[in-house]
């Protein structure tokens, strides 16, 4: 592998080839040690997610934060909620330290008692049937809704914004349903019994969304954890989460 040439020795074609190939299985084996140490020693961030979230984009933060964090292993538990407007059970799972973090709704109220990161932005649109007379239309008023069966959230600020609205009219709000679950609020819609307010998200085939001109009626979803229980990884994760393509 080695000759000599008058005062120098020098590697042959062979051994120059070898030495190369030691450098590699060199290089693997440390890159495969650094590896096995980072799973030895993952960090686990645990978030709760507020249920009626959209799954997709959830899932590709996820995905992506943990592709680029491979140190940090993030543990997913659905949070407690009763529905957008009444989400106090969400935030006890931080008080009793069972999560770090937790994706909600994030308001005045929560923003005075806890760290959080604004993440994205929903409005409230008027949900109708496909078959609906707004079904086709850009936009209805609030006047629009006179004799029109509603479904409202029971525990919502807004409802109040919405009876007033109508009251103004001087007509009152015609309520059929209160529910604070979307779910229930969307199968009456489909089953032509009322229309209903929700996050306009949701994509059904069998109903159409159409936005209340004047109302601007909106939600904020951010990340919200204790200030006191903040560190290192929590932070690469509101950070990573607040630059997240949310609308792509």
């Amino acid at each position: 592998m080695l000759e000599r040439r008058h005062a120098q020795v020098v590697a042959t074609p062979a051994g120059t080839r070898l030495l190369e190939l030691g450098k590699t299985i060199l290089q693997t084996c440390n890159a495969a040690k650094e590896e096995m140490k980072t799973i030895g020693h993952r960090r686990r961030l645990r978030i709760g997610v507020l249920p009626p979230l959209p799954s997709g984009p959830l899932s590709k933060l996820l995905n992506s934060f943990q592709q680029a964090n491979p140190g940090i292993e993030v543990e997913v538990a659905d949070g407690h909620c009763d529905g957008w407007c009444h989400c106090e059970q969400t935030f006890g799972l931080l008080a009793e330290g069972d999560r770090d973090a937790v994706i909600s709704i994030v308001n005045e109220s929560v923003a005075s008692k806890y760290a959080s990161r604004a993440l994205f932005n929903f409005p409230y649109m008027l949900t109708v049937r496909s078959d609906h007379r707004f079904a086709e239309q850009r936009s209805v008023t609030i006047g629009d809704l006179v004799n029109e069966s509603l479904i409202l959230p029971q525990r919502c600020t807004f409802l109040q914004d919405v009876t007033n609205a109508l009251t103004s009219l001087g007509r009152a709000a015609r309520i059929i349903y209160r529910t604070d679950h979307d779910d229930w609020a969307l199968e009456l819609v489909a089953a032509g019994l009322g229309l209903a307010f929700v996050p306009g998200f949701f994509k059904i085939s069998t109903i159409k969304q159409v936005p209340v001109s004047g109302l601007g009626i909106s939600r904020t979803v951010g990340l919200v954890w204790q200030r006191e229980r903040e560190n290192d990884d929590l932070k690469k994760f509101a950070a990573f989460a607040e630059n997240h393509g949310w609308a792509q």
